[in-house]
């Protein structure tokens, strides 16, 4: 709970009473590598935020085909809803790549704690910009070279590097086969070096 406070204080200041409203709704929560928070059909009432590890999401066709289309690293959150003001299920599947641990809290208790708590509203704000920002990233990812995918997502997200498998990387960066994921490692390899 303290690395969840530590974070938040990062931008605003807790009041003692904000902390321990997140402190008697919230828990935390290990999970295992591979292990998925929701399917694609499911939906979990719980705004998470990523303590360790890391989350990949997952859009499943209808012949069963997953594909990576977003990561969550440490420090930003996901959520088992659309969004914490929706009841509908995720567009995704959640899944943790690494073993991880989670501060969770209900939908309803953080909209409370927003609405109560202005610093909890401005921290919301701030995180929810994150997001956005986060996934301005993936949607970049189509629009730039195969071979500079890989170098563009540890230029943006260098904490997921090592993190991944090289099928969970090619699913992510749009590769048709792991050629392309080696030919991707050259380039960044050699730019590194350069």
């Amino acid at each position: 709970m303290d690395r969840v406070e530590n974070y938040f204080g990062r931008y605003k200041l807790l009041s003692e009473e904000a902390r321990n409203y997140l402190r008697s709704k919230g828990r935390i929560i290990k999970f295992n590598k591979n292990a998925y928070y929701v399917m694609q059909n499911e939906a979990k009432h719980n705004w998470c935020f990523l303590l360790e590890g890391l989350v990949g999401h997952q859009a499943i066709d209808k012949k069963g085909n997953a594909k990576y289309i977003k990561l969550c690293p440490i420090n930003h959150y996901f959520v088992g809803t659309k969004h914490i003001f929706s009841k509908s299920k995720p567009r995704t599947a959640i899944q943790f790549l690494q073993p991880s641990t989670i501060y969770t809290i209900s939908n309803e208790d953080l909209k409370t704690g927003i609405r109560k708590f202005a610093e909890l509203h401005e921290i919301y704000n701030i995180m929810k910009q994150h997001e956005l920002d986060m996934r301005d990233i993936f949607l970049g990812i189509p629009s730039i070279t195969r071979e500079e995918r890989l170098a563009y997502l540890y230029d943006h997200l260098p904490e997921v590097k090592d993190k991944m498998t090289v099928r969970q990387l090619c699913s992510l960066l749009g590769y048709s086969d792991d050629r392309q994921y080696y030919r991707a490692l050259d380039y960044y390899n050699n730019r590194e070096s350069s």
